[in-house]
């Protein structure tokens, strides 16, 4: 009897032999490889690496690479996994994060009974898999989010799969959901991996988006249990991010465009919008707008508004000042000049004006009899730091000079009874002009000669006068008439 019990053992045993080896055959397939690292199966699909089959396994820290022989599990001939002995590993993938192990033989699994292998911290111990179809078969909340109010869940899953806990960056994911038991009712002491606190807990943090694996240890003393466990930390949305320099400088009167390097993170679609000094991205500060200003910047994704002030500092452009009108009055020779010149200044600054030679600092020119004729003037106008010139011609009309008469000597003349005689008066007259001259006779004589008789006896005065038509000149002329003695006869 007790060797018929002893066959029955056996023949079970067997039982269960053929049928694990039968569910590792129809775990393999074309395409696939396993290997087995320590007391863990890694699957995953074979990659040609360097002309080889190979299977890439994610690691998480730099340092951490598999060079020690490793079991590699391919199909036998029957179908089913054998055992055998991996070369040592070599990493030709050129990345840190990726580490190739090359197996003697391609192992071949069902892609659909595949486990996507994520990244081991430091020093873990990987948790024993049986090999099987990734199907969810619970979903629980296990905590609400004691700021945010979020959900967070676990996933059990069965075969290769792990728990799996997720929240949304920012939120708090916190393993206190998972129970540990000893049946023998030892103390237990649990690591909890990083970068959870000593209480299970983890405060994420934007850009903390991602997926890991992590292992928690539970420990009696005696013998140390591993789980792997899988961290999903979901992205959430995140406002557009504003690139500008925060100060900015203009000129007044030359166009600014504002250039901001606008982007979002999650590649949403962006508007932008302007306000404050300037309600759009282009502007021309006015020659009032001289100063310190601030343009706010706000970029938004339909969802957050992300803002950003800058500070345009426009500087004050000088504008030339303007000479509207020069103006010299109609002047002799001899007599003074003095020019009137109306400028301006759109800035309203102080000016000063110059005057080219002969003017003086006032603009006054004092000409001679020499000066008469044409001459050119150059007045600049300055603001201090800008200026302008203009050119002015005059005429310096010429001063007239007078008829030159030379002395007309009196006459004196001695006239008969019964006798006429003719005076002339001959005067001689020149004009230093050269203008022509005309000569006038008034007083006893209205022309140059006269006829007298003996009864025009007496002492007269006759007044030549000479003219250019502007100046005259003029002499007064004594006529005596001497009637001469007569004799009588008795």
């Amino acid at each position: 009897m007790r060797g018929l019990s002893v066959l029955l053992w056996l023949f079970v045993l067997l039982l269960l032999l053929m049928l694990a080896a039968c569910a590792q055959n129809e775990a393999v397939q074309e395409g696939q490889m396993c290997v087995k690292v320590g007391d863990e199966i890694v699957c995953g699909e074979a990659q040609d690496v360097a002309g080889k089959d190979a299977l890439i396994i994610p690691s998480l820290d730099e340092k951490d690479q598999i060079s020690t022989p490793v079991d590699v599990i391919v199909p036998g001939e029957d179908g089913t996994l054998a055992d055998e002995e991996a070369p040592e590993t070599r990493d030709v993938s050129g990345s840190p994060d990726e580490r190739v192990i090359e197996p003697e033989a391609p192992s071949q699994i069902p892609p659909d009974q595949i486990n996507d292998q994520d990244q081991n911290l430091p020093g873990e111990e990987p948790t024993e898999q049986i090999p099987g179809k990734q199907t969810v078969i619970e979903t629980k909340v296990i905590e609400k989010g004691p700021e945010q109010g979020e959900l967070i869940t676990v996933k059990r899953i069965s075969g290769l799969g792990l728990p799996e806990f997720s929240v949304k960056e920012g939120q708090k994911l916190s393993l206190k959901s998972i129970k540990f038991i000893d049946e023998d009712g030892d103390p237990l002491t649990v690591t909890w991996p990083y970068p959870f606190n000593s209480q299970g807990e983890w405060q994420t943090e934007l850009g903390d988006a991602g997926k890991k694996i992590v292992s928690v240890k539970v420990s009696d003393g005696q013998s140390t249990k591993a789980q792997r466990l899988s961290i999903i930390i979901e992205a959430v949305n995140k406002a557009p991010v504003i690139d500008i320099p925060e100060v900015i400088e203009a000129q007044e009167g030359t166009a600014l465009t504002l250039e901001p390097k606008i982007t979002d993170p999650d590649g949403d679609p962006i508007t932008v919008a302007y306000s404050g000094f300037m309600d759009k991205s282009t502007y021309v500060p006015t020659y009032d707008d001289a100063g310190s200003h601030e343009v706010v910047i706000a970029a938004t994704d339909g969802y957050l508004t992300a803002r950003k002030t800058v500070t345009i500092q426009v500087l004050n452009k000088n504008r030339k000042p303007s000479i509207n009108e020069v103006s010299i009055p109609r002047v002799t020779a001899g007599e003074k000049v003095v020019i009137s010149v109306d400028a301006s200044d759109l800035d309203e600054d102080s000016l000063s004006t110059l005057f080219s030679e002969p003017f003086d600092s006032k603009g006054v020119w004092q000409t001679t009899i020499d000066d008469a004729g044409s001459h050119l003037v150059t007045v600049t106008v300055s603001d201090g730091e800008s200026q302008v010139k203009k050119s002015a011609s005059f005429t310096v009309l010429r001063k007239n000079k007078p008829p030159v008469m030379e002395p007309i000597p009196n006459i004196h003349i001695n006239i008969d009874k019964d006798e006429t005689q003719e005076i002339k008066i001959t005067p001689i007259v020149r004009d230093p002009d050269g203008d022509e001259v005309r000569i006038l006779y008034t007083g006893w004589m209205n022309n140059s000669s006269k006829v007298i008789i003996y009864n025009d006896g007496g002492v007269y005065k006759a007044t030549v006068s000479a003219t250019d038509g502007q100046d005259a000149v003029s002499q007064t002329v004594t006529i005596t008439v001497n009637r001469v003695p007569q004799i009588i006869y008795d």
